[in-house]
């Protein structure tokens, strides 16, 4: 079986050269941590690989390039639902529109070279090894949660975080999500409209077109929520994110080493024998190599 990890590294537009920094820490993150090697594949806009392509493949990433004409071309034909108003769909400040964000997230279900592929947005930290989540669950997996303390989610229905999950690939799933984003066919969770995570979650828990779904604990998906509190005190598998200003000052690295933040992608890179993986990552699927893979 071909499984990998996955993530974007989005620029989208020359200003926004920034943003691909927390992709490049992210990845680096997730070598560190393996106690074995990952296959990990960055799908990348081709502003982003100018900018950290390099870098990116000196981690040794596999690069896929994004399908940006799709994407522009969706974007453009969108109907946003009556729900998302302009003051809702501008309550935060973001770089990329998160109708832009989705479609592009959505094309993690295009990987079909492999079996299974564990998610993460560019903006998590691994904090310690993460295999586990790769052999948790046989299909669609993530975290689920009905309220933060003693506040209800999601307008009461089940709340699903899309920052971390693990999927099986595959074209008919693509389609129907991105139908989804197009015809807003979805309910509204009551947070930011236009996000991939409310069509996601309306079809992980509506139908079975991204497979039966699976509950990862809390852990997995480290949010700093109250009912999470019990996290920072285990040993599993957890994931911090960049945008609630969770990450710690430093990362344990598979041989236990504290490794500061600001060095993680020096240490993989450039100091010698920092991580012993037992086995080398398995071969690419040869159907990988093709035009729309950047070289």
């Amino acid at each position: 079986m071909v499984a990998g990890w996955a993530t974007l590294c989005i620029q989208h537009t020359v200003s926004n050269a920034a943003s691909t920094e927390s992709c490049v820490l992210s990845i680096a993150s997730l070598f560190l941590s393996s106690v074995r090697r990952p296959t990990v594949v960055a799908l990348v806009d081709r502003l982003a690989y100018i900018s950290v392509g390099a870098q990116l493949e000196a981690l040794g990433a596999r690069i896929v390039s994004v399908d940006e004409a799709s994407v522009r071309a969706d974007a453009a034909a969108l109907r946003f639902p009556g729900w998302a108003t302009p003051a809702r769909i501008a309550n935060r400040n973001v770089t990329i529109p998160r109708h832009v964000l989705a479609l592009y997230k959505m094309q993690v279900w295009n990987l079909v070279d492999y079996e299974e592929v564990v998610y993460f947005d560019s903006d998590v930290l691994f904090l310690r090894d993460a295999s586990l989540l790769m052999t948790h669950s046989p299909s669609f997996a993530a975290i689920r949660l009905r309220r933060i303390g003693s506040m209800p989610v999601c307008r009461g229905k089940p709340y699903m975080n899309a920052g971390a999950m693990k999927l099986r690939p595959s074209l008919d799933a693509y389609d129907a999500l991105r139908a989804t984003l197009l015809k807003s066919n979805y309910s509204d969770c009551g947070g930011e409209p236009l996000t991939d995570q409310d069509v996601v979650r309306e079809l992980a828990f509506s139908t079975n077109v991204l497979g039966r779904f699976h509950e990862w604990p809390l852990c997995f998906n480290y949010r700093g929520w109250p009912n999470q509190r019990h996290c920072l005190r285990g040993e599993g598998p957890m994931l911090s994110h960049q945008e609630r200003n969770l990450w710690p000052a430093n990362v344990r690295a598979a041989d236990g080493r504290r490794i500061a933040v600001s060095a993680i992608y020096e240490t993989v890179v450039f100091e010698a024998g920092p991580i012993r993986w037992p086995s080398p990552p398995p071969s690419p699927p040869p159907s990988l190599q093709m035009p729309g893979v950047l070289a």
